[in-house]
């Protein structure tokens, strides 16, 4: 038997290529990403994109994905553009340069097809920060000093459950939360229970000094802040699928 080289551990970071018609999306390449790498992806890139889901729509090269030591750098040199979908995170349209510090994120290319390609980017070494996802923001971070407890377990369950599509990995478009009688079905509780306990989250979010946000229970505001403060945990992921496919739900709050 030859015995495992510790000497040279398996990357960390990992990135692919998700694409596909309506609901049926599937991985259709993954490539490791250690710090240091750059490759390009699109339909001439390193790594090709809009080719085995065909889509003319999709760039020669659509974007650039650096990974740096604290994060990610991504170019998007193509016309169309791409949006960034931070896992727990807001959506945000791509600057032609980003630096993002975040662990698990998904890039989505603009284009005027059905189809939909997704560029899955996944790294055990960045860690979720209450600065946020973007580089160097510490003007939107939440302050952890004197941190309120943490939510319970029923209250993580209904954190969860309506905000199952806004939680995904890999990410879905659109993504939606779910009403407050769905949730309520699906967890096997009153209506006036799944209030009770997002609003208890909210209020937790309130306490971390979060500001701009309305008491809105289905407004995913106050879910970000809590992600951003650890709160609610990214799932972890098996390596090279670039966090396709889940070791566990992250649901351990």
């Amino acid at each position: 038997m030859t015995p495992l080289d510790i000497s040279h551990p398996p990357p960390t970071r990992w990135l692919a290529v998700h694409e596909g018609e309506g609901p049926d999306l599937r991985i259709t390449a993954t490539r490791p990403m250690p710090v240091g790498t750059r490759v390009t992806v699109g339909r001439e890139g390193d790594v090709a994109i809009g080719v085995r889901t065909p889509n003319r729509g999709v760039s020669r090269i659509a974007v650039e994905v650096t990974a740096s030591p604290t994060g990610w750098r991504i170019a998007v040199p193509n016309r169309n553009g791409a949006v960034m979908h931070p896992w727990g995170g807001p959506l945000q349209v791509a600057s032609p340069v980003d630096g993002i510090d975040w662990p698990l994120l998904g890039i989505r290319l603009r284009h005027t097809n059905t189809s939909q390609h997704w560029i899955l980017l996944s790294a055990d070494d960045l860690a979720i920060t209450p600065a946020g996802p973007v580089a160097g923001d510490e003007s939107s971070g939440t302050d952890l000093a004197g941190r309120p407890s943490d939510l319970s377990k029923g209250t993580s369950q209904a954190i969860r459950v309506v905000f199952h599509e806004l939680l995904s990995w890999p990410p879905r478009h659109p993504a939606t939360p779910l009403q407050l009688k769905q949730a309520a079905t699906r967890l096997g509780i009153a209506p006036p229970s799944v209030r009770d306990r997002l609003a208890v989250a909210w209020d937790k979010a309130a306490e971390l000094g979060v500001n701009g946000i309305e008491r809105d229970l289905t407004d995913p505001g106050y879910l970000y802040a809590l992600v951003r403060a650890g709160y609610v945990r990214p799932p972890r992921v098996a390596p090279g699928l670039a966090g396709l496919r889940y070791i566990s739900s992250g649901s351990h709050d």
